[in-house]
C-alpha cells in the first residue's frame, strides 16, 4: 500500500517505492511493488480517474465517501461492506487525531484485479492513497478486500496535521490500524526486537526508508503506540510535527531514554507463538 505526495516525476517514483506498505486491516492484508506511471506523474483527481478510457463507473455515496465501481466487476456486490469499513475507519482516525469531523471530499475507487489497477493508474498494487486530491484506490473482488484504514489515515492526517517524517506517517497509520497481520503491535515488536530483525530506534527513525518494510512498519507502529500510551495525543502530535527532535523536546527525554521506555513496554507484552515475518 502506498501514499503519494506532491513531488517531481522522478522523485515521485522513488517516493512511491520508498513508501510501500504491507497494509493490514479487518484481518486482511496486501501489498504490491512496481514502477509507476501515474497519469503523467501527478496526483490524479476523482474527475481524471472518473473519465479514464476503458472504465465505465457507477457510484454510490455514504456520509463521507463517493465510492466508484464497475457494475459488472467482481466485488461490486460488496459495496455495503466497503462503505461500512470506510466510515468506521474514518471515525477511528478522527478520534485518534482528536478531530470533530472531516469536510474534504473523499473518493474511493475499487477495481477487481491488479490488471485493472494497472489500466487505471499504471501501478500494480492492492491499494494507493493520494492525500492531495483525497483519492484512494483499492483492489476489491468477491474473494479479497483490504481495509481503508491505513491509507485513509495518510489522506486525512496529512490534510489536517500536515506532512510528517516518513517513520511517523507510517507508524501512526499502523498504530491506528491496531494490529499488523493479526498480531498485537507490542507483542510483534518484542518478537522482532528480540530476534535477528532488531532495529535500534535511531536507525528506525533516521533511516526508515532503508529498512525492510516488513520489519520497520510494525516497529514504527509499536513505537507510536508507546508514545500514545505514555503521552497521549499531544505526544503523537509532537512527533508528527517535529520528528524525534520534537518528541524529545516535548517529553524531556533523550532518544536513548525513549528507546529504553519503549523496550520496557515491550517486555510487558506477550510474544508467544508469533511466527513473523
Amino acid at each position: 500500500m502506498r501514499v503519494v505526495q506532491r513531488q517531481s516525476r522522478s522523485h515521485l517514483v522513488g517516493f512511491i517505492l520508498a513508501t510501500l506498505i504491507l497494509s493490514v486491516g479487518a484481518g486482511l492484508s496486501g501489498c504490491g511493488l512496481s514502477g509507476c506511471a501515474l497519469l503523467g506523474g501527478g496526483q490524479p483527481s476523482a474527475q481524471q480517474l472518473g473519465t479514464r478510457d476503458g472504465f465505465d463507473w457507477s457510484e454510490v455515496r455514504t456520509a463521507h465517501f463517493t465510492i466508484h465501481y464497475e457494475p459488472e466487476a467482481s466485488g461490486a456486490g460488496r459495496l455495503d461492506e466497503v462503505g461500512r469499513d470506510a466510515e468506521e475507519s474514518l471515525d477511528r482516525i478522527l478520534r485518534f487525531l482528536g478531530e470533530d469531523g472531516y469536510e474534504r471530499p473523499l473518493d474511493l475507487f475499487i477495481v477487481p484485479s491488479r490488471e485493472r489497477m494497472v489500466d487505471l493508474l499504471g501501478v500494480q498494487t492492492n491499494g494507493i492513497a493520494f492525500p492531495e486530491t483525497g483519492v484512494l484506490v483499492f483492489l476489491v473482488n468477491d474473494g479479497f478486500r483490504i481495509s481503508a484504514r491505513h491509507e485513509l489515515l495518510h489522506v486525512v492526517a496529512m490534510n489536517v496535521w500536515g506532512k510528517p517524517d516518513l517513520w511517523v506517517n507510517e507508524g501512526v497509520a499502523v498504530c491506528v490500524s491496531d494490529v499488523w497481520y493479526g498480531h498485537p503491535l507490542h507483542g510483534l515488536a518484542r518478537h522482532l526486537q528480540e530476534g535477528e530483525h532488531r532495529i535500534p530506534l535511531t536507525e528506525l527513525t533516521q533511516k526508515f526508508e532503508k529498512q525492510d518494510d516488513r520489519i520497520s512498519y510494525p516497529l514504527a507502529g509499536s513505537f507510536v503506540q508507546f508514545i500514545e500510551e505514555s503521552w497521549g495525543r499531544n505526544g503523537v502530535r509532537a512527533a508528527w510535527d517535529g520528528g524525534m527532535d520534537g518528541l524529545t523536546r516535548f517529553t524531556g527525554k533523550s532518544a536513548k531514554q525513549l528507546e529504553d521506555g519503549w523496550f520496557g513496554a515491550l517486555d510487558a507484552a506477550t510474544a508467544d507463538r508469533i511466527e513473523y515475518p
